[in-house]
């Protein structure tokens, strides 16, 4: 009994493996918002670290005028990306270590805002 199992479960994970050469992932995933049935917004999700960059023309609610692109792990957008440590705060210090880097890294690349964190 076990060793058929065992066969089974062999033939399941050898379909497996050959449906997974067969089809390739995509490279963006279109994500629509949708209301009544219509769809309103629809934009590519991007393979990390790429993000998704209006083309400069047409609606900003039609994925197909955005293309997949950048690196949102370069310092200026690290940089640009500090919070502060508490989300409620206005005016807090902003968290440079949460993101990796430091005032001073950001502030050398013209990229240092408000006060130390």
């Amino acid at each position: 009994m076990r060793r058929r199992r065992r066969a089974a479960a062999a033939r399941s994970v050898r379909r497996a493996g050959e449906l997974g050469r067969e089809e390739a992932p995509p490279k963006t995933i279109t994500a629509t918002v949708s209301a009544s049935g219509t769809v309103k917004q629809s934009r590519p999700l991007c393979p990390y670290p790429q993000t998704a960059i209006y083309n400069g023309s047409g609606s900003t609610d039609d994925a197909a005028n955005f293309h997949c692109g950048g690196n949102l792990e370069t310092r200026e957008e690290v940089c640009d990306s500090v919070l502060v440590k508490y989300k409620d705060e206005v005016a807090g210090r902003l968290d440079y270590r949460e993101g990796g880097t430091s005032r001073g890294e950001c502030s050398a690349h013209g990229h240092g805002r408000g006060k130390d964190g």
